[in-house]
């Protein structure tokens, strides 16, 4: 396995990593490694969403990994997400959400 720290797609203003990975004669892929804190304010999804449209156009495949510390439920009473700018940038780019309900929950889940 042969990797390369991809600096040209990281920002200052977001903790993340960016790594091209090549395993064998497999075409390489890309992997985000990224923690967005609690007090990140609104533009972080922008800013992410502008990296995304760059890796998008590189015609490798992508796999985001981290803490992005966005709330994903749908909110029941509006019937939509509550984060709006996240939920869009998800539907635009075709990333699937693989933890599904809150991590409290999963903690909790495992210490029994």
């Amino acid at each position: 396995m042969i990797y390369k720290r991809r600096h040209d797609l990281e920002i200052n203003e977001i903790e993340s990593l960016w790594l091209e990975i090549s395993i064998g004669e497999s075409k390489p892929f890309l992997l985000s490694l990224i923690y967005r804190p609690p007090n990140s304010k609104q533009d972080w999804v922008e800013l992410y969403d502008a990296r995304l449209d760059i890796v998008d156009c590189s015609n490798l495949k992508y796999y985001i990994l981290g803490d992005i510390d966005i709330n994903y439920m749908i909110n029941d009473e509006v019937g939509s997400f509550n984060n709006i700018k996240w939920s869009d940038l998800v539907s635009t780019f075709y990333l699937k959400q693989f933890i599904t309900c809150p991590t409290q929950l999963i903690r909790r889940a495992l210490q029994l």
